[in-house]
């Protein structure tokens, strides 16, 4: 039970190291626009289809589907806890 309480608060950890690295890699692609990326693409007018979303869309739903899960796992490691 111990080995699955600390794999538990091990992938809470990399969850936050997750949601910091999703942070600052959006923060960097959105506004700095990288060379490469598909928001330079779409700023550029090279996409025939540019996507319906901005970055700031793009960006809100990854935090909601990142800290969904950060809470889901949360609430397990509660649980288990309890037992």
């Amino acid at each position: 039970m111990d080995s699955q309480k600390k794999m538990l608060s091990n992938l809470i950890f990399i969850i936050c190291i997750s949601i910091i690295a999703f942070i600052g890699i959006n923060l960097i692609s959105c506004n700095f626009l990288i060379p490469g990326s598909i928001n330079n693409a779409n700023v550029n007018g090279k996409l025939k289809n540019p996507p319906p979303l901005d970055c700031k869309e793009s960006e809100r739903r990854g935090y909601e589907t990142i800290l969904a899960l950060l809470t889901t796992i949360i609430a397990l490691k509660a649980r288990m806890d309890e037992e």
